[in-house]
């Protein structure tokens, strides 16, 4: 790993660099490690809800808001959060391990997915949220939980498959050509399961195609 590093084209110094040891609290390998963590942390819930009278309505209204909600935090915090330039080279050394590193390493692999330390604290967060969301209803915002595990899970997926092989057809081409023009463009498209929001606050760029871009293809693994 330490050769790759020396390798890639790093730009600035982040915190991820100097403590690789770090990854093991906010990193995982791969989403199936992902969804070692994720499964402990939806145990919870689904037991509350075995206990609970819960109807088949309730699931079809809740379930789909809890997606969509996933689908605007995603766009947040990457637009707002990991692409947050801060005039403290303090912050932007910690902020930037989360994805500026990601941005200017592409060799580097152990950071495509986020872990469980990043996991258990978006579950307060989001949990807390929900919970008052609902009127302090633990039955609605277990289901809103379970619903976000289930979103965040599919987002993992798709940021971890788009950056390993290079799609010609389908649902991941159209995703994967969304996502690594962000990579050459990093002004826009900051959607991942879904360019709705770039739609709505107009980042949305058009998507270049990557199985005929070089510099997109930089960011694949097996181009490079």
């Amino acid at each position: 790993m330490e050769t790759e590093l020396k390798l890639s084209n790093t730009k600035g110094r982040f915190l991820i660099e100097d403590h690789r040891n770090l990854l093991k609290l906010f990193a995982a390998k791969s989403p199936l490690h992902t969804l070692l963590f994720l499964i402990p942390l939806a145990i919870f819930p689904v037991l509350y809800l075995n206990d609970q009278d819960v109807f088949i309505s309730e699931i079809v209204i809740l379930f789909p808001i809890g997606v969509f909600y996933w689908s605007f935090v995603e766009y947040f915090i990457h637009r707002w959060v990991f692409h947050f330039k801060a005039k403290n080279k303090i912050i932007n050394y910690i902020v930037g391990s989360f994805h500026t590193y990601h941005h200017q390493n592409p060799k580097d692999l152990d950071v495509l997915t986020s872990g469980w330390i990043t996991a258990l604290a978006g579950l307060g967060f989001h949990g807390s949220i929900f919970y008052l969301f609902t009127g302090f209803s633990f039955k609605y915002a277990s289901i809103l939980i379970l619903s976000t595990i289930f979103a965040y899970f599919i987002y993992e997926i798709v940021h971890y498959q788009v950056h390993m092989k290079v799609y010609k057809t389908g649902v991941l081409k159209y995703l994967q050509d969304f996502h690594l023009t962000h990579h050459v463009n990093p002004t826009g498209n900051y959607g991942q399961t879904s360019g709705l929001w770039d739609v709505i606050f107009r980042t949305r760029i058009p998507s270049k195609e990557t199985s005929k871009n070089k510099s997109m293809q930089n960011f694949v693994k097996e181009c490079q």
